[in-house]
């Protein structure tokens, strides 16, 4: 067997025992500033090791959302971790029409990729939201890669399997709570609590002359639960998402395409309050959240998404850079229902459209540099409505602007990368009921570097990374009642507070006999610069430790 199809079998087999190619950041609130977008985890304890335009693909990443973040370090560029980044339409948006070329046409582009990794990560501090989980750990298991498939395709796959514990949760047990939608079930106990997840996803792209085929699928499974505590919480999460795409080559080396994502998110929680009770807390945009005595019945709540989006790809050669341009048009529809017995019409209904556009140039210089620019713009409009009352409730938009750029460089026994850029986020909620407004637009510039020195047969990585945030905007007079002041407010103050957030880590890379061992060690602490008067803010300081091992062939 030829080590090509030794590198496909084992991924293929390391999908079938619990299927990512490296730590994913899928659907949470806590993504590290980035131009590409990527997906977002529900576990910021999880994400601390992972290469950002590694997940940029991801058929799983969220539809028409924007995910409102934890204050974060950018990730390492991967000097030693990851293969040089690719340029196409496929790691830029996921369109899998274009996997198995983008691929061929890129110089330098590793054909064959592989590695499993285990990582055991913690996280604690005060400076956090109160829906984010205070303070928990979590081990994981991740693995993939990709390789050809006969002359004409490539595949590519991930997997990962990790466990998170949670000594002090947040006050809900959403698996994620920072998504767009207003709408938010809490309750007033932090409980111990586990969750595990599972998550598979590959891709499959053919080339069938001068067109591209392709398609990409994930499932991300979770389940969570308390620990040890007299009120019970429990929950499941189940994702599927399918993406097809096709593409064009036409004269001149150009490139077109198109493809279709879709994607139905289904989370269910069950509240049981015995013997302990507890009173729940419905967020309904900035209203004042009424206060529900849970006792003895248990409560359900269920959370459906349904979510598509259409998207076009262009690609063409310009001044020696290749250029790739990728838009898209999506819709998502939210429906939470709870206190009720059949799903005949929801609690709270939010509505979101709009769309999104990136942008990707790349270019060698020699044989020892390369650069690559990466942007994108996206922009989605969302309308709330209530079982509760006639008429629309809440009315928002999200928007998001980002940019940065990509330099690496090797001579000798050295390499070194530097990545900076810009991220502007605009976020605004109108609550007819409670007749308050808030406008926000977060700056958040940020940078990452890092040195790499090989020697012999060992190779050593020293780097890190900064981010400050300068947000403007107005934010709804603080004289509200105990529950907003309790829960809302201080979500929107920690938004609009000055932050920065600084990392840093140590990398090792040996190779033995054409196998590979590497680690890494990496520690973050986020912290608030200056208090919003007057203050709902949380305070203090928020740190991240991470300790990974991995193996490739």
């Amino acid at each position: 067997m030829t080590r090509p199809h030794r590198v496909c079998v084992a991924a293929a087999a390391s999908a079938l025992v619990g299927s990512t190619l490296m730590v994913q950041e899928l659907h949470a609130q806590d993504a590290p500033p980035s131009a590409w977008a990527r997906a977002h985890d529900a576990s910021s304890v999880t994400g601390s090791t992972f290469i950002s335009w590694m997940g940029a693909w991801s058929p799983l990443r969220p539809i028409a959302d924007v995910a409102r973040g934890e204050v974060r370090a950018p990730m390492a560029p991967g000097v030693i971790d990851a293969p040089i980044p690719i340029a196409g339409a496929f790691m830029l948006s996921g369109a899998p029409g274009s996997l198995a070329r983008d691929f061929t046409v890129v110089p330098g582009a590793a054909r064959n990729f592989g590695e499993l990794r285990f990582q055991r990560t913690q996280e604690r501090g005060d400076f956090h939201r109160p829906l984010d989980m205070v303070e928990g750990s979590a081990s994981q298991l991740s693995g993939g890669g990709w390789a050809p498939v006969g002359l004409r395709g490539m595949a590519m796959g991930r997997f990962v399997v990790d466990q998170e514990n949670n000594d002090v949760s947040a006050f809900t047990q959403r698996v994620s709570a920072g998504f767009s939608a207003p709408f938010v079930v809490t309750d007033s106990v932090r409980p111990p609590m586990q969750r595990t997840r599972a998550r598979l996803e590959g891709a499959l792209g053919l080339q069938l002359g001068g067109f591209g085929i392709g398609v990409s699928g994930g499932l991300d499974s979770r389940e969570h639960n308390s620990i040890d505590f007299p009120l019970r919480r429990s929950g499941r999460w189940a994702t599927p998402s399918v993406m097809l795409g096709a593409e064009r080559v036409l004269p001149g080396r150009l490139r077109v395409g198109g493809y279709y994502r879709w994607s139905e998110p289904t989370e269910t929680n069950v509240l049981s309050a015995t013997p302990l009770t507890t009173v729940l807390y419905p967020i309904q945009g900035l209203d004042e959240a009424p206060g529900i005595l849970v006792s003895g019945t248990p409560v359900f709540v269920r959370h459906d998404r349904r979510a598509t989006a259409v998207g076009g790809t262009l690609e063409f050669p310009l001044l020696g850079a290749a250029v790739v341009v990728t838009h898209e048009r999506a819709d998502r529809a939210d429906d939470q229902y709870y206190q009720i017995t059949s799903r005949v019409r929801p609690t709270d209904a939010w509505r979101m459209n709009g769309s999104e556009t990136r942008v990707q140039l790349a270019r060698a210089f020699g044989a020892g540099t390369r650069a690559m620019l990466v942007g994108h713009a996206l922009a989605f409009d969302g309308e709330g409505r209530r079982n509760d009352l006639t008429g629309l409730a809440v009315r928002g938009r999200d928007a998001q602007q980002a940019v940065e750029l990509d330099v690496r460089q090797r001579w000798n026994t050295w390499q070194t990368a530097v990545v900076v850029g810009i991220t502007n986020r605009a976020f605004r909620r109108e609550d007819f009921v409670a007749e308050l407004a808030s406008t926000l637009e977060v700056r958040t510039p940020f940078v990452s570097a890092e040195v790499a020195r090989k020697l012999e047969a060992t190779s050593v990585a020293l780097g890190a990374s900064y981010a400050t945030r300068a947000p403007v905007g107005e934010l709804p007079r603080t004289d509200r009642g105990l529950n907003y002041r309790r829960l809302q407010g201080p979500e929107l103050a920690y938004d609009a507070a000055q932050s920065s957030a600084f990392a840093g880590w140590l990398s090792a890379r040996h190779t033995v006999r054409g196998h590979t061992l590497f680690a890494q060690l990496r520690g973050e602490q986020a912290s608030s610069q200056a208090a919003v008067p007057p203050s709902l803010q949380p305070v203090g300081d928020r740190s991240r430790l991470s300790v990974s091992v991995g193996y490739r062939p």
